[in-house]
C-alpha cells in the first residue's frame, strides 16, 4: 500500500519526519511518502491507500479524488473538528493515534492532583496578592477520584493515581468492569458520585452528549473543598458557572490544561480566575515519543488492515470517538 503523510506547513505539531518515517518502517512492505506542500499532496492523491494527517489538513484538503483511499489516519486522537463534516470520502475508514498520549497524560494529571490536594492554585492566587496564609493538607491517600472517560488518557491517569492509595471510580458510557478502576459506572449515575467526589478528572472525547457535561447544577453537586482537572476538551465544562462557583468558593481549585477557546482571549476572566491555574493544552503530548509512538500505532493499524482485521484505532464519527 501507499502510505502518505502530510504534514502541516512549518508544522509545530510534532511532524512525521523523514528520519523518523524510515526508522520506524524499516522492513515495512509498504510505500510510503511525506508531504508539508500542496504538490506534495497532489502528486500522491491518486495511489494513496493511507494518507496520515490532522483533521484540520483533511477538512482543507478534502472532498479531493482519491480512487485508491481506504483509510485517513489522523495524528492525533480527537475527532470533535470532524463531527457532522462530509469530507471522507465513502467507504474511507477513519483512525486515530489513541494511545500515544496515555504515559504523559497520566503523570500530569497526577501532577495536577498533588497539587490541588496541597492547595497550589490556592497559593497561587495568594501570591499574586502578597498574601502569606498557610493552608495544611494531608495526602492523597483515601481521597475519592473520579475520572469521565475510560480510554486510554483516563486509564493512564488511574494507573498513575493508584500507588497514592486513592479509590478510583471510572464514568464510561457502558457499565463494565475496568482493571485500572475500583468501580464503574456509567454517565447517567455521574449526579450519584459528584458528591462523594475530592478530585473530579476529565479525559472524555468531547461528543454532544459530554459537550457542558459539567455545568452549573453539577458544579454545585461537588464539595466546596474539591478540585477539577480538564485534560479532554474545554467545552466539557461551562465555563462561566465555573468561574463563578470558583468565585463564592464553592470549589477548592481548578487545573485546566484545555479551554474552550484556545488560547483565550486576553481579557477572558479565566486569566484571573481565584484557584485556577492554566496549562496551555500540553498535557499529553511528549516531543521526545510522540511521533515514535504514533507511527508504531500507525503501523499496527496497517498490519490489521493488510491481514483483513478490523484496525484497532477505528473511530465512529457518529459516537465521537
Amino acid at each position: 500500500m501507499h502510505v502518505h503523510i502530510q504534514n502541516r506547513p512549518r508544522d509545530h505539531f510534532v511532524p512525521l519526519t523523514a528520519d523518523i518515517v524510515q526508522e520506524a518502517t524499516r522492513g515495512s512492505p509498504h510505500v510510503y511518502s511525506i508531504s508539508d506542500h500542496d504538490e506534495g499532496f497532489a502528486q500522491a492523491l491518486g495511489t494513496m491507500a493511507v494518507l496520515v494527517t490532522t483533521a484540520d489538513q483533511l477538512l482543507t484538503r478534502f472532498p479531493s479524488p482519491a480512487p485508491q483511499l481506504k483509510a485517513v489516519f489522523l495524528k492525533h486522537a480527537g475527532v470533535d473538528e470532524l463531527l457532522g463534516c462530509n469530507c471522507l470520502p465513502e467507504g474511507v475508514m477513519l483512525l486515530n493515534n489513541s494511545g500515544a498520549h496515555a504515559e504523559k497524560a497520566g503523570q500530569y494529571v497526577l501532577m495536577a492532583a498533588l497539587m490541588l490536594q496541597n492547595g497550589l492554585p490556592a497559593y497561587v492566587s495568594q501570591q499574586k496578592g502578597g498574601l502569606w496564609q498557610p493552608r495544611f493538607s494531608g495526602t492523597l491517600s483515601g481521597k475519592r477520584v473520579t475520572i469521565i472517560g475510560t480510554g486510554g488518557l483516563g486509564s493512564a491517569a488511574a494507573r498513575a493515581l493508584r500507588p497514592f492509595s486513592v479509590y478510583l471510580t471510572g464514568v464510561r458510557n457502558r457499565p463494565q468492569a475496568h482493571p485500572d478502576f475500583d468501580r464503574t459506572i456509567e454517565l447517567d449515575a455521574l449526579d450519584v458520585v459528584l458528591p462523594q467526589t475530592d478530585i473530579l478528572v476529565l479525559a472524555a472525547p468531547l461528543t454532544p452528549q459530554t459537550r457542558l457535561l459539567i455545568n452549573a447544577r453539577r458544579l454545585a453537586l461537588l464539595p466546596a473543598s474539591a478540585g477539577i482537572i480538564n485534560i479532554a476538551r474545554g467545552e466539557l465544562i461551562d465555563e462561566p458557572a465555573l468561574l463563578l462557583a470558583l468565585d463564592r468558593h464553592q470549589l477548592a481549585g481548578a487545573i485546566l490544561d484545555v479551554t474552550t477557546t484556545e488560547p483565550p482571549d486576553h481579557d477572558d476572566p479565566l486569566w484571573s480566575a481565584p484557584n485556577l491555574l492554566l496549562t496551555p493544552h500540553v498535557s499529553a503530548t511528549d516531543p521526545g515519543t510522540y511521533a515514535r509512538e504514533t507511527m508504531r500505532i500507525l503501523l499496527e493499524n496497517l498490519d490489521d488492515m493488510t491481514a483483513g482485521r478490523q484496525p484497532r484505532n477505528r473511530v465512529d464519527l457518529k459516537r465521537g470517538y
